[in-house]
């Protein structure tokens, strides 16, 4: 990790959608699983596998037909219909945070690993214009922790590397950032964007 910098050091904020503004209840899943009598895990398991994530996150299939093709290996298209449409709680804890940043004149943005529906999505949750950029690997054609989405970033953003800050719950998309100078920070709760912007 990279150092800590308050906010007024910060030229632009980068978040992960899912897992730091986003998040689904775990208990959803495995009711529909229960329900339609799968095994447990059995649908996180097959629409994560590399071979449908991939496609449904690089833009090569759509939101439906990653439903529709975890449906047909799990052996329920009513169970993979259901789990596509549970539903998400926003932090608005973190919103907030955000806002109080973009008032500062800092931008900030969500890099996802979404698909064809995050705009939609977005729109549901009721925080499409609180963010100034949506980066989706579904339009980059690339997916975490793929160099090539972060340099994407950089790009659009036109700034250096060290001036990108970006927090993300996995690991491994912290690390892929650090390596390109990224100001990279592991999410872990609220109290990580906060310390971040020294706020």
């Amino acid at each position: 990790m990279l150092r800590r910098r308050t906010l007024s050091g910060v030229k632009a904020l980068v978040l992960d959608l899912d897992g730091v503004i986003r998040h689904f209840d775990p208990a959803d899943v495995e009711r529909i699983e229960l329900d339609h009598d799968l095994e447990p895990g059995v649908l996180l398991a097959t629409a994560f596998a590399p071979e449908l994530v991939v496609p449904a996150t690089t833009g090569e299939m759509s939101r439906s037909e990653w439903a529709a093709s975890v449906g047909d290996r799990v052996g329920s298209p009513k169970a993979a219909a259901e789990w596509q449409v549970a539903s998400a709680v926003v932090d608005w804890e973190l919103i907030e945070l955000v806002r109080a940043t973009r008032a500062t004149g800092v931008p900030a943005a969500i890099l996802t690993n979404g698909t064809s529906a995050i705009d939609s999505e977005l729109t549901d949750l009721g925080i499409n214009h609180e963010f100034d950029y949506v980066f989706n690997s579904f339009d980059i054609g690339f997916a975490k922790p793929d160099h090539r989405v972060f340099r994407h970033v950089i790009r659009r953003l036109r700034l250096a590397s060290v001036d990108v800050t970006y927090l993300d719950d996995t690991a491994g998309h912290v690390v892929s950032a650090s390596e390109l100078g990224i100001d990279a920070h592991l999410y872990e709760g609220i109290h990580s964007l906060r310390a971040v912007l020294d706020l």
